[in-house]
């Protein structure tokens, strides 16, 4: 979902088909592409980041396949 200045996703798993919602998907896509209205600059520094669990799956998921990538 694009809304700018802000990107945002949605992510669902399930073993079936009848349990995944894309409206509830897209809904929620949008409400979080609301959230970053006003926008200001930070300095350099470390910053706490909280991922949601599939974005921290993906990310995870994303190291693992790298790393097995580069032992071959």
């Amino acid at each position: 979902m694009q809304n700018e200045p802000a990107a945002s996703w949605a992510k669902a798993n399930s073993g079936s088909v009848r349990e995944f919602d894309p409206q509830q998907l897209a809904a929620r896509a949008s409400e979080k592409a609301k959230w970053p209205r006003t926008r200001r600059k930070l300095p350099p520094g470390k910053y706490a980041v909280i991922l949601e669990p599939a974005a921290a799956l993906d990310l995870v998921g994303f190291l693992f396949y790298d790393f097995a990538r580069d032992c071959n």
